[in-house]
């Protein structure tokens, strides 16, 4: 059934897979079901930022949102694999596709809540690089490495959380303060992860 294999270390990948191999069998959607879901939860972050303008409570509706996110996407392969439903290439494509969609939805809706948005932009604009650096990897040597630096897709929604945490107790001029920083460290990480994989590639290809 896999397309790929799934290559690096997550501090939580060993407690996920427990969780999977425990669950899965009791899931009462269909992988594209939870697959598809994922448009819900992009649409619930828009609205939840929109609704923070007047009330910074809803970005509580944030966080329900990439905790629901994480649960459908934690399940949705596992329950096809354990249905032999067969949809490898779709879920592959669709599911990845909107991780993306639901980061930058989730970016995106801090636009509500700044006047300046020329830092979200890049934000996205960072995320984006470190999925196409992904994905060109995987063309190349058919390894799917989704974790770096320790950090995996799950890390990632922990630190989105912590951050939408953040904006709710400090305020939105706290998150125009921090992004650039963030954006920084961000942009450091990729540039690492970028020479070290050519590195990686330059000695596949010579030997």
């Amino acid at each position: 059934m896999a397309m790929h294999n799934k290559a690096g270390k997550s501090m939580l990948r060993a407690p996920e897979q427990l969780l999977v191999r425990r669950f899965t069998k009791y899931v009462p959607l269909e992988t594209y079901h939870l697959t598809l879901l994922t448009l819900v939860w992009s649409a619930l972050v828009l609205v939840a930022g929109y609704l923070a303008q007047t009330n910074i409570d809803w970005l509580w509706l944030t966080t329900a949102a990439i905790v629901l996110q994480y649960v459908t996407d934690l399940f949705d392969g596992a329950v096809g694999r354990h249905r032999k439903t067969g949809l490898v290439k779709w879920g592959f494509y669709m599911d990845h596709y909107l991780d993306f969609v639901f980061l930058a939805c989730f970016v995106g809706s801090y636009a509500f809540l700044l006047a300046d948005i020329r830092m979200l932009a890049l934000t996205v604009i960072l995320a984006a690089g470190f999925m196409v650096s992904t994905f060109l990897d995987f063309g190349a040597t058919q390894e799917f490495s989704i974790y770096h630096f320790g950090f995996g897709p799950t890390e990632v929604r922990i630190v989105f959380i912590l951050a939408n945490t953040l904006v709710w107790w400090k305020g939105a001029a706290m998150l125009a303060t921090v992004l650039p920083w963030f954006n920084l460290v961000m942009a450091v990480l990729l540039i690492s992860l970028v020479y070290r994989t050519q590195k990686q590639l330059w000695k596949q290809d010579m030997r």
